[in-house]
């Protein structure tokens, strides 16, 4: 009987975690959604006489249009991933440069200032990963054994989530859970390949994944079903699996949402 409570218990907290996450994805390709939206009417608003005059002529370049594009994914990734930050940076430079707004004696010191706060940027970010990971699991509302193994076994166990973050490097992970809930895939200027033959799942799960300039190689068992649902620009995804009968017989899906600007994705399997 206690089992069986264990169980439902731990069926509970997955049911409520996936609703979360659809939820949450809904709402980001909604705001996806509205963004390009605003962006097409601007453009037409530039090609209608009466109304190109409202905007300046910088505004329809491709530096803003990249700057755009680091505020989108910055939108749907709620500010997590680094690669809007880069994106956005490279786009406001190039835009100060092409309007004289940038003096000849700052030049210089541009570059070097930018690794600087990237550097500081993704100390940070790591610092607050380990705080996060020394302290998870010590303070919990509930003392009952059954409940804490139930709740690490759905929200807060960190070989189950998938966190991986490249930039400016590259990074081989192999994944062993064989209950894997999914995670984040960044990559910036680098990339990383990420080995799921070891691992497993029931149903679905969902990774997000950011790539901007870089690459990111997937290698999952042949009989895994793949649903993409990622947004490119100036990239593309590509699915090198050998055709298979016995997809629908395993009852996995891997979903892959996030977006993928100036870099690619590969899917393999062995």
């Amino acid at each position: 009987m206690e089992n069986e409570e264990r169980r439902d218990f731990r069926q509970m907290k997955r049911e409520q975690h996936r609703r979360f996450r659809r939820m949450r994805h809904h709402t980001n390709d909604k705001t996806g959604g509205i963004v390009l939206i605003i962006i097409g009417v601007l453009f037409l608003l530039n090609r209608i006489p009466q109304t190109a005059v409202l905007f300046p002529t910088w505004f329809f370049t491709w530096p803003v249009l990249l700057i755009g594009i680091a505020l989108i994914t910055a939108i749907k990734s709620r500010f997590r991933n680094p690669g809007w930050v880069i994106m956005g940076a490279v786009g406001l430079y190039f835009l100060l440069e092409e309007n004289d707004l940038i003096g000849l004696n700052l030049k210089p010191f541009i570059i070097p200032v930018g690794l600087i706060l990237l550097g500081i940027f993704i100390t940070i970010k790591r610092n607050r990963q380990c705080n996060n990971q020394k302290f998870k699991g010590r303070f919990k509302p509930w003392q009952h054994e059954d409940i804490k193994k139930a709740l690490e076994e759905t929200t807060d166990s960190s070989e189950d989530i998938l966190n991986v973050s490249s930039i400016f490097g590259s990074i081989e992970r192999n994944v062993f859970s064989k209950d894997f809930k999914g995670g984040t895939i960044s990559s910036v200027f680098g990339g990383a390949q990420i080995n799921f033959t070891q691992a497993d799942f029931e149903g679905t799960a969902i990774i997000d994944v950011s790539v901007i300039f870089g690459g990111v190689d997937i290698i999952i068992p042949s009989n895994w079903n793949l649903k993409n649902e990622m947004s490119v620009v100036f990239g593309g995804i590509e699915d090198r699996r050998a055709v298979t009968n016995n997809i629908s017989e395993s009852g996995k899906t891997l979903i892959l949402k996030g977006d993928i600007v100036f870099g690619g994705i590969e899917i393999k399997s062995y």
